[in-house]
């Protein structure tokens, strides 16, 4: 692991508040992106099915203690009590039993906490470092070796590349997102508030959230046993663009975090990933940027920022649901199905090449949106301006020839990074992403 500890720090130094356009860099991210979604596959593998079993420990240099032992106590036998040789040798003899019985209490330490791990595997929270995800991987699989030393076991890692001491190991317990249910409790009953007030007929009255909100994440903050990450980095709440983390959303406003996953991403591609995937690299060089995006913050910024994302997602559910009082106003407001029925041809869903004129693409299920949304794509559709739609594919006006301030149709790039051959006309692509959904 030596190497690849090397790797985990150029990362971890330069974090993505400090992101330049480095090829050396970007390449250090995608292998140890790589590196951490292997470990992360060993580790799923190891947990999959765990049965609570925990094989003993074989301890190395054992056998050279108790030679010395030996030693000592023939030095302790043929010597007179008073004589410093005795004293030193009594010394070394309790030293020695000391570290031998400790050893056993941290070995029987270290086996509760791969049965923490194992059995718990599915509720560890995603606020783990390269190198702790690397190194659970490599416990729960035993691929280490016990070592005696005189400040107690070392566990000792790729042949002595890396070690650590069982005391330090199983110090530090196991982040369980669970461990904060009480608070993942409390934030739901906050957002769900909104479709509340909606469904009662209440007004929307953010000031009103906000003192929940601002009461709630001040006691989160103040929390122990890693409330804070769990609450951020694992809690996913109902936003406009999906369910997502509070880090999910922060670390999409940060410039240096979306170019940094776009410059790997384009180096990822070109690299051999077997036996892990492109989506699984990702995802762990995200986990690292946004690990590091939160150590390089500070924790006002990111504590506004969180109360800022759950008034937001209050908002969202406010705005996406129905009272139960019919009245013209709510009937303004509710959402409608866009598309055909909710279904919008998707151009990236086929069997056929994407590339090719003759090209027929599958629906895609979108479903109701708010007609503030409707309202928001319509406007992107007529800015004369290049767009996204409901899937992320890239729309690039062609104006008229004759009237250059006239939208004729659209190019098209998918998220994927294909190009569509052909123009598709402008009526096509509003009836497309808006049809029964469009405003009157």
């Amino acid at each position: 692991m030596g190497a690849d500890q090397n790797l985990i720090n150029s990362v971890k130094r330069m974090g993505p508040s400090k992101f330049r356009d480095d090829s050396g860099w970007v390449k250090a991210l995608g292998a140890i992106g790589k590196y951490v979604a292997v470990k992360q596959k060993q580790f799923n593998k190891a947990t999959e099915n765990f049965n609570g079993v925990v094989e003993d420990v074989d301890i190395d240099g054992l056998r050279d203690y108790k030679t010395e032992v030996d030693g000592l106590l023939k030095t302790m036998k043929k010597t007179p009590a008073f004589m410093p040789a005795y004293k030193k040798a009594a010394n070394r003899y309790n030293e020695i039993m000391s570290n031998v019985e400790g050893t056993k209490t941290l070995l029987s330490s270290l086996a509760k906490k791969k049965v923490l791990i194992g059995e718990n595997a599915g509720d560890l929270s995603s606020y783990k470092s390269a190198s702790e995800i690397a190194t659970d991987a490599d416990v729960m699989n035993s691929r280490y070796t016990t070592r005696m030393s005189d400040a107690g076991p070392v566990m000792v890692f790729n042949d002595g590349a890396s070690e650590i001491l069982v005391s330090d190991y199983v110090s530090s317990n196991p982040m369980l997102v669970s461990s904060s249910e009480d608070s993942i409790k409390e934030s739901n009953k906050i957002v769900s508030s909104g479709a509340t007030f909606k469904i009662n007929g209440q007004d929307y009255s953010k000031e009103t959230v906000m003192l929940s909100v601002n009461s709630f994440v001040d006691k989160v903050w103040r929390g122990k046993n890693n409330e804070k990450t769990t609450m951020t980095f694992d809690v996913s709440y109902p936003t406009a663009e999906g369910e997502m983390t509070f880090m999910d959303y922060y670390a999409n406003t940060q410039e240096n975090y979306k170019n940094a996953l776009i410059k790997s991403r384009e180096d990822v591609k070109a690299q051999d990933l077997d036996p892990v995937s492109e989506e699984e690299v990702i995802e762990q060089e995200a986990n690292i940027l946004k690990r590091e995006l939160w150590k390089n913050s500070s924790q006002e910024t990111l504590k506004q920022a969180y109360k800022d994302f759950l008034e937001t997602s209050t908002r969202y559910q406010y705005d996406n649901n129905t009272s139960r009082y019919n009245n013209k106003n709510n009937e303004e407001n509710k959402s409608k199905k866009v598309g055909a029925n909710g279904y919008v041809r998707n151009y990236a869903l086929s069997t056929e090449d994407p590339t090719k004129l003759k090209f027929n693409p599958d629906q895609e299920y979108v479903g109701f949106k708010t007609p503030k949304e409707i309202k928001g794509m319509e406007q992107k559709i007529d800015s004369n301006e290049p767009f996204l739609d409901w899937f992320m594919h890239r729309y690039t006006p062609v104006f008229d020839r004759k009237d250059p301030k006239k939208t004729i149709g659209f190019t098209v790039v998918l998220e994927s990074g294909a190009k569509l051959p052909q123009m598709i006309p402008y009526q096509k692509v509003k009836n497309n992403l808006l049809g029964v959904g469009a405003l009157d």
